[in-house]
């Protein structure tokens, strides 16, 4: 294998690791178990919900 071969998959390797940093991460789920009514819930954890997509950029 000559010096070609290796500087093409080292072309390929950095190609492919660009393309995998510049996309977008999976979004964050958290579940959270209905005790209450869906108001209630999402009153109570909406001030998670808000320091979340602050400190996460998002």
């Amino acid at each position: 294998m000559g010096i070609g071969y290796f500087a093409w998959k080292g072309f390929l390797r950095l190609a492919l690791g660009l393309s995998l940093a510049a996309a977008e991460p999976a979004p964050l789920r958290i579940g959270v178990a209905p005790h209450t009514s869906a108001r209630v819930i999402l009153e109570l954890y909406q001030p998670l919900r808000t320091n979340l997509q602050k400190a996460l950029a998002r």
